[in-house]
């Protein structure tokens, strides 16, 4: 087994929820922007996590991609979060 270890979308998530918190407690960033980049943080956080379980349903199922992605969006509504 191998010591590859990737940010898990939680992980990436928490780290630039922080960043975009400091951004708009220094005055950087206006209430505005700081709500879309909280927004759109979230839905790229969901979209990692996503892949990263199609990633780990191929591995240790053998199956395609397609048919965990399916399985996936049976499970959790696919599409938009």
């Amino acid at each position: 087994m191998t010591k590859n270890k990737q940010q898990t979308g939680v992980e990436w998530y928490s780290r630039r929820l922080f960043e975009i918190e400091i951004a708009h407690n220094q005055g950087v960033i206006n209430s505005d922007v700081y709500l879309k980049s909280k927004t759109h943080a979230l839905e790229q956080a969901k979209a990692m996590e996503k892949e990263r379980m199609i990633e780990f349903g191929c591995l240790i199922t053998n199956g395609s991609e397609h048919e965990i992605e399916n399985a996936y969006n049976e499970i959790y509504g696919g599409g938009e979060q």
